[in-house]
């Protein structure tokens, strides 16, 4: 039931099966992917700055 006027929403889903499904979703993989794991990689503590940190091995070519 939604009830716009009084900012109510009702559901017909028991407490238990909240909980369950509260419980499974905690469960769920939450490492980032794809940018923000670069991101988290690749840059400081915001404590420090959040300084982006230079953690590439790069290697010289030979005549360059």
């Amino acid at each position: 039931e939604i009830d716009i006027p009084q900012r109510k929403l009702d559901i017909a889903v028991s407490n238990d099966e909240l909980n369950k499904r509260e419980a499974e979703d905690m469960k769920k993989d939450t490492e980032p992917t794809s940018i923000l794991s670069k991101y988290r990689e690749s840059v400081g503590s915001a404590s420090d700055g959040a300084i982006l940190q230079n953690r590439c091995t790069s290697q010289s070519r030979k005549g360059h």
